[in-house]
Parts: C-alpha cells; sequence; structure tokens
C-alpha cells in the first residue's frame, strides 16, 4: 500500500482537495481522480509489487498544480510495509 500527503511548500499545512491518478511505471493507469481528504492524505491498498507514480491533475483552491511524477516503489514482503510519498 501507499500513502501520499499533500503539504504546502511554504508552510508544511497539509491540504485536502488536491487530486491524484496513480500510474504504473510504463504509464497504465491504475486508479484516477484520487483526492486528498482533511489530513491531506490519500491512501491505496492491495497494490502489486512494482514501480508507480501519482500525477496531480487537479489543485486544491488557490494553489498550482505541480504536474511532476511522484515515483514511489512497492516492495515484495512477508511483513506490513507502506510507502509514502509526499507532495508540495
Amino acid at each position: 500500500s501507499v500513502v501520499l500527503t499533500k503539504t504546502d511548500s511554504d508552510t508544511g499545512k497539509t491540504l485536502s482537495g488536491a487530486v491524484f491518478d496513480l500510474y504504473k511505471k510504463d504509464g497504465t493507469k491504475v486508479a484516477s481522480g484520487l483526492t486528498t481528504d482533511a489530513a491531506g492524505q490519500i491512501k491505496v491498498g492491495s497494490l502489486k509489487p512494482g514501480d508507480y507514480y501519482f500525477k496531480e491533475t487537479s489543485a486544491p483552491a488557490g494553489y498550482e498544480l505541480n504536474d511532476t511524477k511522484l515515483n514511489f516503489t512497492v516492495e515484495l514482503q512477508t511483513t506490513a510495509k507502506v510507502a509514502t510519498v509526499s507532495a508540495t
């Protein structure tokens, strides 16, 4: 699983209402319309091991869209480990 946290790059405050799509490294879309909650987070479970990235599709009101690919890896594991991604 993975947890993305969206924050204001100046204040470090978490931001709700940012919308992201999730892709496999090869560009295959896994999920779309994922929106950060009140804690500024998106949680996605049941991902197969491999390389993925988030791409922001809609910024919260008053913020600029960050269109960088936010890469992360889900590793094969025997214990529960959550990948973390930070977006500013």
